[in-house]
């Protein structure tokens, strides 16, 4: 099933489809299309065995959410009436009126014409039958459709072996269908004798499209446009993710304004604090009057100005060394002649 839905794809990508299941089980193929991102604008289910029909109201109502689904317990076939069947799950069939076997039941047939007056429109997108050899009267029942080529796509079971009564032979089926118009699209699920491990086939599921519908959609064309739609479509959904995170980058920045307006509101209702006094320069202490350097004008009438370095600057040399100790030697003569206590170590005079 899932390789048939990819191949018809690009052929319903964008459309609404209505959807028709007659032998609809528990609901999966429409299951199926759902995952594959099928557009259901309306289906219908037929499934007449009663056990398979309440599992699938179950998963119609867990599938739909619009009531798009519609689901019948009933038979579908050539004409309005009622049928025996006997039950086996995924097999149950059509059997003789005259049988009698145990666990048989009856139900109502209807067709495809008559249901189709009650469907949203006429015009049927696809349409699946699995009804275990019974495939040949459901479609004599939609003649009036099929005359209309109103069914676009049919998927139907068909049987390979013209002596297994569980499957309509294959050319049965054609030949029903080819005087409308429709021809073979492809081949799908092939099953080879599974009963004797024969590799012939024993059945298989064949996809017939109408002459107007395969008209209208060439292949290549379809599948090139199916491309380019997906990629529109992923770039759209693409804008669409960094539209919502700009949204969401604004709305927390706008969060973020509003948060500093009101802490500047709170900061400006606090009122100011004084300003803490700063403290005084420091004043520089008066310097001694040892530390004061002497001037050329305090120094007595008749001696010689010296310049005196600084000890830490000079070299380390014996001639300045003697230098500096003859300069000491004059600085306590001088200081004597000036106290006038002492004489002059060099004359002896006061």
């Amino acid at each position: 099933m899932d390789e048939f839905l990819s191949d018809i794809q690009p052929f319903f990508y964008g459309k609404h489809l209505l959807y028709v299941d007659v032998g609809a089980h528990t609901g999966t193929t429409l299951k199926a299309l759902k995952k594959a991102k099928f557009s259901i604008l309306e289906a219908r289910l037929f499934e007449p065995n009663p056990t398979s029909f309440a599992k699938l109201q179950v998963e119609a109502a867990e599938i739909d959410t619009r009531d798009r689904v519609k689901v019948h317990n009933v038979a579908v076939g050539a004409a309005e009436g009622k049928v025996h069947m006997r039950p086996a799950d995924t097999m149950t069939k059509v059997v003789d009126a005259g049988l009698d076997e145990p666990g048989l039941f009856e139900t109502d047939v209807t067709t495809l014409d008559v249901m189709a007056t009650q469907f949203s429109r006429r015009h049927i997108s696809i349409l699946k039958v699995d009804v275990e050899g019974y495939e040949v009267e459901v479609l004599k029942g939609a003649a009036a459709l099929l005359r209309e080529e109103a069914i676009d796509v049919i998927y139907i079971e068909a049987g390979l072996d013209p002596g297994n009564p569980q499957q309509c032979y294959y050319r049965d089926i054609e030949d029903v269908l080819t005087p409308y118009g429709y021809r073979v699209f492809r081949f799908y699920e092939q099953k080879n004798e599974w009963v004797d491990d024969n590799p012939v086939l024993r059945r298989v599921n064949i996809a017939f499209m109408s002459r107007k519908f395969s008209a209208e959609n060439p292949l290549r064309l379809s599948r090139e446009i199916f491309d380019l739609r997906k990629k529109v479509d992923a770039q759209a959904e693409q804008i669409g993710q960094l539209t919502r995170e700009l949204e969401e980058a604004r709305g927390k920045l706008s969060k973020a304004e509003t948060r500093r307006r009101e802490v500047e509101a709170q900061l400006a209702a606090v009122p100011r604090q004084a300003e803490a006094p700063r403290p005084p320069a420091p004043v520089p202490a008066p310097e001694k009057a040892a530390d004061k350097p002497r001037s050329p004008a305090d120094a007595p009438p008749g001696a010689q100005s010296v310049r005196i370095a600084p000890r830490d600057t000079l070299p380390s040399d014996p001639a300045v060394e003697l230098e500096a100790e003859g300069e000491a030697e004059f600085q306590a003569r001088l200081r004597a002649l000036l106290d006038g206590k002492r004489a002059d170590p060099m004359t002896g005079a006061r």
